[in-house]
Protein backbone atom coordinates (compact mmCIF):
# COMPACT_ATOMS: atom_id res chain seq x y z
CA UNK A 1 0.00 0.00 0.00
CA UNK A 2 2.82 2.09 0.50
CA UNK A 3 3.92 2.14 -2.83
CA UNK A 4 0.57 3.55 -4.24
CA UNK A 5 0.16 6.11 -1.80
CA UNK A 6 3.71 7.07 -3.04
CA UNK A 7 2.72 6.67 -6.29
CA UNK A 8 -0.26 9.23 -6.06
CA UNK A 9 -2.16 7.81 -9.10
CA UNK A 10 -5.93 7.44 -7.50
CA UNK A 11 -6.52 4.35 -9.52
CA UNK A 12 -3.72 2.66 -7.86
CA UNK A 13 -4.62 3.58 -4.37
CA UNK A 14 -7.78 2.66 -4.40
CA UNK A 15 -6.91 -0.64 -5.68
CA UNK A 16 -5.00 -1.15 -2.98
CA UNK A 17 -6.53 0.33 -0.02
CA UNK A 18 -10.44 -0.22 -0.82
CA UNK A 19 -10.99 -4.23 0.52
CA UNK A 20 -13.83 -4.32 -2.52
CA UNK A 21 -10.78 -4.68 -4.52
CA UNK A 22 -8.91 -7.89 -3.02
CA UNK A 23 -11.61 -10.27 -3.57
CA UNK A 24 -11.65 -12.07 -6.10
CA UNK A 25 -15.33 -12.37 -6.82
CA UNK A 26 -15.14 -15.56 -8.91
CA UNK A 27 -13.56 -17.69 -6.58
CA UNK A 28 -15.43 -15.81 -3.24
CA UNK A 29 -18.69 -16.75 -5.29
CA UNK A 30 -17.83 -20.55 -6.33
CA UNK A 31 -16.25 -21.41 -2.85
CA UNK A 32 -19.57 -19.86 -0.75
CA UNK A 33 -21.41 -21.88 -4.13
CA UNK A 34 -19.47 -25.19 -3.18
CA UNK A 35 -20.03 -25.34 0.71
CA UNK A 36 -23.60 -24.44 0.22
CA UNK A 37 -23.50 -27.37 -1.79
CA UNK A 38 -21.33 -30.09 -0.63
CA UNK A 39 -20.80 -29.00 2.68
CA UNK A 40 -16.81 -28.80 1.93
CA UNK A 41 -14.44 -26.38 1.16
CA UNK A 42 -10.52 -26.49 0.75
CA UNK A 43 -9.02 -23.32 1.78
CA UNK A 44 -5.20 -21.85 0.53
CA UNK A 45 -3.91 -18.92 1.19
CA UNK A 46 -6.48 -18.55 4.17
CA UNK A 47 -5.83 -14.94 6.80
CA UNK A 48 -4.79 -15.81 10.28
CA UNK A 49 -6.18 -12.94 11.74
CA UNK A 50 -3.25 -13.72 15.16
CA UNK A 51 -0.54 -13.12 12.35
CA UNK A 52 -1.73 -10.91 10.14
CA UNK A 53 -0.71 -13.54 7.18
CA UNK A 54 -2.20 -15.27 4.42
CA UNK A 55 -0.92 -19.17 5.20
CA UNK A 56 -3.76 -20.93 5.56
CA UNK A 57 -4.34 -24.22 4.18
CA UNK A 58 -6.57 -26.49 5.00
CA UNK A 59 -10.59 -28.01 5.11
CA UNK A 60 -13.37 -26.64 6.19
CA UNK A 61 -16.58 -28.82 6.53
CA UNK A 62 -20.27 -28.48 7.69
CA UNK A 63 -22.54 -30.60 8.19
CA UNK A 64 -26.09 -31.16 6.72
CA UNK A 65 -28.04 -29.28 9.36
CA UNK A 66 -24.79 -26.68 10.47
CA UNK A 67 -24.86 -23.04 10.04
CA UNK A 68 -22.18 -21.84 8.06
CA UNK A 69 -21.12 -17.91 9.28
CA UNK A 70 -19.49 -15.75 6.64
CA UNK A 71 -17.48 -13.02 7.84
CA UNK A 72 -16.58 -10.72 4.99
CA UNK A 73 -16.65 -6.96 4.37
CA UNK A 74 -18.19 -7.41 1.35
CA UNK A 75 -20.78 -9.88 2.11
CA UNK A 76 -23.52 -7.19 1.61
CA UNK A 77 -22.29 -7.17 -2.13
CA UNK A 78 -25.33 -8.22 -4.29
CA UNK A 79 -23.41 -11.09 -6.11
CA UNK A 80 -22.63 -12.52 -2.53
CA UNK A 81 -25.75 -11.70 -0.37
CA UNK A 82 -27.80 -13.38 -3.25
CA UNK A 83 -26.21 -16.59 -2.16
CA UNK A 84 -27.13 -16.48 1.69
CA UNK A 85 -30.56 -17.99 3.42
CA UNK A 86 -30.05 -14.84 5.33
CA UNK A 87 -27.88 -11.87 5.64
CA UNK A 88 -27.12 -10.61 9.03
CA UNK A 89 -25.08 -7.41 9.35
CA UNK A 90 -24.08 -6.18 12.76
CA UNK A 91 -23.58 -2.59 12.87
CA UNK A 92 -21.48 -0.35 15.36
CA UNK A 93 -20.34 3.19 14.81
CA UNK A 94 -17.33 3.36 13.10
CA UNK A 95 -15.55 5.23 15.93
CA UNK A 96 -16.40 1.70 18.00
CA UNK A 97 -15.40 -0.14 14.58
CA UNK A 98 -11.94 1.55 15.07
CA UNK A 99 -11.44 0.88 18.54
CA UNK A 100 -12.34 -2.95 18.27
CA UNK A 101 -9.61 -2.76 14.85
CA UNK A 102 -7.01 -1.32 17.37
CA UNK A 103 -7.57 -3.79 19.92
CA UNK A 104 -7.68 -6.74 17.52
CA UNK A 105 -4.87 -5.31 15.47
CA UNK A 106 -2.29 -3.96 17.99
CA UNK A 107 -0.44 -6.67 18.74
CA UNK A 108 1.31 -6.97 15.42
CA UNK A 109 0.80 -2.94 14.26
CA UNK A 110 2.44 0.27 15.43
CA UNK A 111 -0.19 3.11 15.77
CA UNK A 112 0.54 4.77 12.93
CA UNK A 113 -0.61 2.04 10.49
CA UNK A 114 -3.89 1.25 12.87
CA UNK A 115 -4.53 5.42 12.27
CA UNK A 116 -3.84 4.75 8.53
CA UNK A 117 -6.39 1.13 8.62
CA UNK A 118 -8.69 3.54 10.41
CA UNK A 119 -8.79 5.84 7.81
CA UNK A 120 -8.68 3.35 4.84
CA UNK A 121 -12.47 2.15 7.02
CA UNK A 122 -13.80 5.69 7.21
CA UNK A 123 -13.28 6.54 3.36
CA UNK A 124 -14.19 2.79 2.14
CA UNK A 125 -16.13 1.08 4.53
CA UNK A 126 -18.21 3.00 5.85
CA UNK A 127 -19.74 4.42 2.40
CA UNK A 128 -20.02 0.74 1.67
CA UNK A 129 -22.16 -0.19 4.86
CA UNK A 130 -24.23 2.75 3.83
CA UNK A 131 -25.08 1.85 0.38
CA UNK A 132 -25.35 -1.63 0.90
CA UNK A 133 -27.20 -2.09 4.49
CA UNK A 134 -30.65 -2.53 3.31
CA UNK A 135 -29.27 -5.56 1.46
CA UNK A 136 -29.55 -7.40 5.00
CA UNK A 137 -32.46 -9.28 6.33
CA UNK A 138 -31.70 -8.24 9.98
CA UNK A 139 -29.38 -5.32 11.20
CA UNK A 140 -28.19 -5.58 14.89
CA UNK A 141 -26.79 -2.65 16.32
CA UNK A 142 -23.41 -4.61 17.92
CA UNK A 143 -22.33 -1.46 19.64
CA UNK A 144 -22.56 -2.93 23.56
CA UNK A 145 -21.44 -6.59 23.62
CA UNK A 146 -24.25 -7.41 26.25
CA UNK A 147 -26.96 -5.69 24.77
CA UNK A 148 -26.91 -5.82 20.75
CA UNK A 149 -30.35 -4.33 19.89
CA UNK A 150 -32.32 -5.35 16.49
CA UNK A 151 -32.53 -2.22 14.96
CA UNK A 152 -34.65 -3.71 11.58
Amino acid sequence: MAEAVASEDPARIDAEENSLNWQDWPLTIAAIRAMRKTGKLHVENGWIQATGEKTFTGDIEAGENDVIWCDLVSLLHPEVASLADVVILLEVSPDTTDKRGNTRDQHRNDPEYLAYKAAIRRKYDTPYFRRYRTAADLIIDNSDFEHPRVVS
